[in-house]
Parts: structure tokens; C-alpha cells; sequence
């Protein structure tokens, strides 16, 4: 198939498309919301520690909106310690930082907070900031990020700004998926990350870039699962314990191995026993355990259920408005290269798409053959859309779907 470098993320279970809205955070609430959580978690009264340094910078990957869907872009978010000039000045969002991230800061303040307790010095305030503007649905991605930086402040450890931490996460500190994780990947590797800690559940997300043409990305990258923020932390530091840093640098060498070969490993036994033991030692080597599944023959032949939900709405869009009750829009026939492509596309997707859209794939195609031939306006078009409407409605009930719908929000 060919690679759509920006997938869209319509929402094209609908009788119209649009893109997937986001409901907007009452700011101020959520703002003084944030500082008072701030306030309570880190102290009010000063505890007499330290931070271990002053200023630090962590790698993650954010969401803007292309011509054709969501695209990630390395982001910079950066923290500072500067003097508390006033007793509720806790915390400051500066430059490229709305107040509809305050509620990412503050999770990650109260997990923060309950990790160092006492510990937490309370005399200063930590200013953020972020090298470029964001889209504000896209505020979850960071929460990760947070932290990691307010750990390295209070303990002084050195961070890799070639590592992208992405991902949600709980506030007991479990991480929990995000949308549109390919496009986030494909933001670090574009901006030169070597390394990248994603959420343990957007696992079987990441092995659809084995299914599309992205194959590179996970293996000319170290990408890594992370149940919990601590294990993002010890991802993100220079300073790795033993067994992180051997399977490190024994991927290296099977990177090297690759690049001097295409990229092929199939059947390579040595490769599959470099691979057994990096993930003895870092069982969460998401790169490593995908590349042994394809020498092993275990990846899945089908895509993920969202990474299918996004192909099918960059190729779906053209039909679905043909198709639309108002009858708006009338196929003249003189878009017949455009639709024999999407056609094509949508024939080769519905071999590895999700088992769930299947039937509405096919029943797309064969609107598409039937209105070149006639028209998208005679009663059997009609019939024909109605059935595609219905099926998309019954998708939208999903409860799998609905959920993916809800993680972009």
C-alpha cells in the first residue's frame, strides 16, 4: 500500500465529515485549579530541600493539523527554577504554553508531589515553556513530559535530548495510550530522535508501521514501552543502569547490521539471538520484540483498529460525499483516474484492515464501480449509500470505536 505519510483522522462514521472536536476546558477553572493543586502537592510552608538543578529540557512530540490529517512535530518543553515572588506563584506556564494545559500540569504535579513528598522544595517557582505552539487537543501527549522534567529538577540527573517522550498517563503514574500514535512517531524520527518512549498500551499501534511502509521507523529508531512514568524517567537520562544501556547498544549493532543489509533480517539466526537477548535485558524494547515477532512470522496480518479507522477515512471522504442525504454533490464522471486510484487503495486495505471494517470497505468499492458506470443519484446508488450509512452507524456505536474517539479528545 502506498504510504499516506499524513493520515486523517476524520470521523467518518457520520452522514457528514468533519474533524474530530474537542470540547473546550473552562481555563480559568482549570487554571487556578492547577496552581492550588500545585500549591498543596509541592508545600506551602518551605521544606529546606533543593532542587538538583536549576533549568532542564525534555524531547516530545506534539500534533498539528496538516492538509490531510494530524502531523507530529518534535517539541521542546523546557522548565525553569526561578525565585517565588508571590505565596501562590507555585507554578507559571511562559512562552508557547496556553492555560488549556494546566490540567496535564496539574496530574503531573500531584503524581510529582506524592512521589517526593517532603522532599519537594517549596521556596521557588518552575516556570514552563515550549520551543513551538501546540493544537489544544493534542494536550495529553505531555503529561509524560512533565514529569520527567520536574524528576530531573529535583534530582539533577542529565536528560537525552534525543529521546521523545510521548504519552497520558494516570495519576498514580501508569501511562495510558494516546491517539494517533504513528504520526507522533513519525514527528520524532523526522526530527532526528534516536530513541522514543511511547505507552505500554499503543503497543500493537506501533507494529501497523510494519504493515504500511514505515518499517524503517521502528527499527532506525529505538522505541521503547513504558507502563509507568518512572520507567520513562529511566528511559530519558544519560546515566542508564547496566542492563538498559547494553541492550542500548546491542541494538546498535543490530542497526548497523540492517543499515549494511536493507533493513532484511528474515531468517537471520544470529539477529533473532541479538534480539532474545536485548529483551532479556530490557523486556520493554518495543523495537527489539517487534523485529523478533517478523523473524519469528508472528506480526499480525491485520492492522490495528484505529490505524484502519484512519486509512479508511483518507480514502473514504470523495464517496462518503457522493453519498451525502442532500444530494448535494453529482458525479460527472470526470474525476475517473481519482476514483479508479481510491479504489485501488481501498482494495488493497481491506485485505490487512481491521476485521470490523471490512464489510463497509467492500460495500464502498462497490458504490465506487457502480456510480462510474451510472450515477450516485438512481434509486440503486441510493440503496447503495443507504446500506454504507447504515454500517457506519452501527461503527459508530462501537464501543471500541467510540473509545478511539474519545482518545483523541
Amino acid at each position: 500500500m502506498e504510504t499516506r505519510r499524513n493520515v486523517a483522522t476524520y470521523i467518518v462514521i457520520r452522514d457528514t465529515i468533519e474533524y474530530n472536536t474537542f470540547k473546550p476546558f473552562d481555563i480559568l477553572s482549570d487554571m487556578y485549579r492547577c496552581l492550588s493543586i500545585f500549591l498543596i502537592c509541592l508545600g506551602a510552608t518551605s521544606t529546606g530541600a533543593e532542587f538538583g538543578r536549576n533549568q532542564a529540557s525534555v524531547t516530545t512530540v506534539l500534533l498539528k493539523l496538516g492538509d490531510t490529517g494530524p502531523v507530529g512535530f518534535k517539541a521542546i518543553l523546557t522548565a525553569r527554577v526561578e525565585p517565588k515572588s508571590a505565596p501562590q506563584q507555585t507554578a507559571r506556564a511562559a512562552t508557547g504554553i496556553k492555560a488549556d494545559m494546566a490540567v496535564v500540569m496539574n496530574e503531573a504535579a500531584r503524581f510529582v508531589g506524592n512521589l517526593y513528598g517532603d522532599e519537594w522544595p517549596s521556596d521557588s517557582t518552575v516556570d514552563f515553556s515550549l520551543s513551538d505552539s501546540y493544537l489544544p487537543q493534542d494536550v495529553p501527549s505531555s503529561s509524560l513530559a512533565f514529569v520527567v522534567l520536574l524528576a530531573t529538577l529535583r534530582e539533577g540527573f542529565e536528560l537525552n535530548d534525543r529521546c521523545a517522550v510521548i504519552g497520558d498517563m494516570l495519576l498514580d503514574g501508569r501511562t495510558r495510550d494516546v491517539g494517533d500514535i504513528n504520526a507522533r512517531l513519525r514527528g520524532a524520527y523526522e526530527g532526528s530522535c534516536q530513541y522514543a518512549a511511547v505507552p505500554f498500551a499503543n503497543q500493537r499501534q506501533v507494529i501497523d508501521l510494519m504493515l504500511t511502509g514505515e518499517r524503517h521507523i521502528v527499527w532506525q529508531m529505538q522505541i521503547f514501552s513504558v507502563a509507568h512514568a518512572r520507567h520513562a524517567v529511566q528511559l530519558v537520562r544519560t546515566d542508564h543502569n547496566e542492563k538498559l544501556a547494553a541492550s542500548i547498544d546491542a541494538f546498535v549493532k543490530v542497526q548497523a547490521y540492517m543499515k549494511k543489509h536493507g533493513g532484511n533480517v528474515r531468517g537471520n539466526q544470529r539477529i533473532r539471538k541479538s534480539l532474545n537477548e536485548i529483551l532479556t535485558l530490557a523486556p520493554n524494547h518495543l523495537s527489539a520484540r517487534i523485529l523478533l515477532s517478523e523473524i519469528q512470522g508472528e506480526l499480525p496480518k491485520h492492522l490495528s483498529l484505529e490505524r484502519t479507522l484512519a486509512e479508511f477515512s483518507a480514502l473514504s471522504w470523495p464517496y462518503l460525499a457522493l453519498m451525502a442525504p442532500d444530494r448535494q454533490y453529482q458525479y460527472d464522471g470526470n474525476d475517473t483516474s481519482d476514483f479508479n486510484r481510491i479504489t485501488a487503495e481501498l482494495d488493497e486495505l481491506k485485505y490487512m484492515a481491521h476485521p470490523k471494517l471490512v464489510t463497509v470497505i467492500q460495500r464502498l468499492i462497490g458504490y465506487g464501480e457502480y456510480i462510474k458506470l451510472r450515477s450516485n443519484r438512481d434509486e440503486a446508488a441510493l440503496r447503495r449509500a443507504d446500506a454504507i450509512r447504515k454500517e457506519l452507524e452501527r461503527l459508530r456505536n462501537d464501543p471500541d470505536i467510540m473509545e478511539l474517539e474519545w482518545l483523541r479528545r
